[in-house]
């Protein structure tokens, strides 16, 4: 298990869905002056997912993929998803993270819809 997810947010703001797991909750303040290393290291280990809509037909989705691991940030092309109650797990050809997730019913009901549209045109979602 790389880490427990304590907080999970998905936003969607028409121009592209952003799904997020932490191993801490939010506790940001924009009126506390924080330089750069303390505002990363005050998230701890984290995931992030985002697809970018496209601006018109000539253009495809974006998909982006980032991680307290910075050398495993960057573009999502082929990758696999595996959701359960208990357990999120995303494995690509250079890297796996595997998350331990405590949601509710609701919450998980967010987060496997939220995925099932993230992973409609490109990637692979296993629910379990």
């Amino acid at each position: 298990m790389d880490f427990i997810a304590k907080e999970i947010s998905i936003s969607d703001e028409g121009f592209g869905i952003t799904i997020s797991i932490c191993q801490k909750e939010d506790k940001y303040n924009p009126n506390i002056d924080l330089s750069f290393e303390e505002i990363v290291n005050s998230m701890g280990k984290y995931i992030l997912l985002q697809k970018t809509y496209a601006e018109d037909e000539f253009e495809t989705d974006y998909y982006y993929f980032e991680s307290h691991d910075k050398d495993n940030c960057g573009e999502l092309d082929d990758y696999e998803i595996v959701l359960s109650h208990s357990e999120f797990i995303i494995k690509a050809p250079n890297f796996k993270y595997k998350i331990g997730i405590d949601s509710d019913s609701i919450l998980f009901d967010e987060l496997k819809q939220a995925l099932q549209y993230f992973t409609k045109d490109k990637g692979k979602l296993i629910v379990l």
